[in-house]
């Protein structure tokens, strides 16, 4: 599990708001993660993530270079 420092708990914040409104667009850019919250897999509707300036681990990161739906398959994967 993730250490909860200021940026993991905004993303959380975002995360949430994301799937409270439908969002199809989410910026995490610039919050330090290292990790991503497992609530990120969620979001359903979700077409663009902006992952930019974070520290993500080798293998997120290389996901993420696939693209938003890559990315969330790979959660989805290492979650179930």
């Amino acid at each position: 599990m993730p250490k909860m420092d200021s940026g993991y708990s905004e993303a959380l914040v975002r995360i949430h708001e994301a799937g409270r409104t439908g969002a199809t667009e989410l910026r995490l850019s610039f919050l330090g993660l290292t990790e991503l919250p497992a609530e990120l897999f969620n979001l359903t509707k979700l077409t663009e993530l902006d992952l930019s300036e974070n520290q993500l681990r080798p293998e997120l990161a290389a996901a993420h270079q696939g693209g938003t739906k890559a990315l969330l398959e790979y959660l989805r994967r290492q979650s179930g």
